[in-house]
């Protein structure tokens, strides 16, 4: 099946950027962490086709998809363009935006509990008093994190509610409360590696990176089981 064969290709593009992660090979790491995420994109649009999938389902998730793309390619430059802090911004709001999708799509679905809102102040304050016992410094940009963190972890419980919410028992929903989780698990790593200097090394990048991809990777595939 096609779309399995483009998560081979996203496997072996994820590969090359880690090469470019451990080389320190600039260029190629913007452009395989741009073909690595493109490829989710086309795993979400060849399992549409292959499905025949909700359109309403494939539209929500393929605009959030797209938009966490153009946040990873933001992301890579903000590595190592002198106006990183800008590229980081982007990103951020590219992110934020792409959080705002899966909600609104998961919204959809499942609706709203009153536990979504005590889980995710629960997360809030367990991350807030993660912050402050390893006195993480946010760089000046605690209003953008703080904007974001909010959608992300909404995004995040609401991947979970889909599972007591619209049916547990459906693989759509349980490859989405995990990709979702994994999601959430790597902006953690990347918030541990960008804001917290003792965790700024290459491993916790890379191992940010194969988390990541790999709950993108699931969500996407989600799209094989929302017909």
């Amino acid at each position: 099946m096609i779309a399995y064969l483009l998560v081979s290709a996203l496997a072996l593009s994820l590969c090359f950027y880690f090469f470019s992660l451990y080389r320190n090979r600039q260029r190629i790491r913007v452009l395989s962490k741009a073909i690595t995420s493109l490829l989710f994109v086309a795993i979400a649009v060849a399992a549409c086709w292959v499905a025949d999938a909700d359109r309403h389902y494939f539209i929500y998730l393929l605009i959030a998809l797209a938009l966490c793309t153009f946040g990873d390619v933001f992301l890579e430059i903000s590595k190592t363009d002198e106006l990183g802090i800008n590229y980081f911004i982007y990103a951020l709001i590219s992110f934020f935006s792409a959080n705002v999708a899966f909600l609104i799509l998961f919204c959809s679905i499942a609706g709203v509990f009153p536990l979504d809102f005590f889980v995710s102040a629960a997360v809030l304050a367990l991350l807030a008093l993660g912050a402050r016992l390893l006195r993480i410094d946010f760089l000046n940009m605690h209003s953008y994190v703080t904007a974001y963190a909010l959608t992300a972890i909404f995004m995040f419980v609401k991947s979970l509610s889909l599972l007591y919410g619209a049916g547990a028992h459906l693989m759509r929903n349980q490859l989405v409360a995990l990709g979702g989780g994994l999601f959430f698990l790597s902006n953690l790593l990347y918030a541990f590696y960008l804001f917290l200097p003792r965790a700024r090394n290459r491993t916790m990048e890379g191992v940010g990176a194969a988390v990541y991809y790999t709950g993108q990777t699931l969500i996407a595939l989600s799209i094989l089981f929302a017909g």
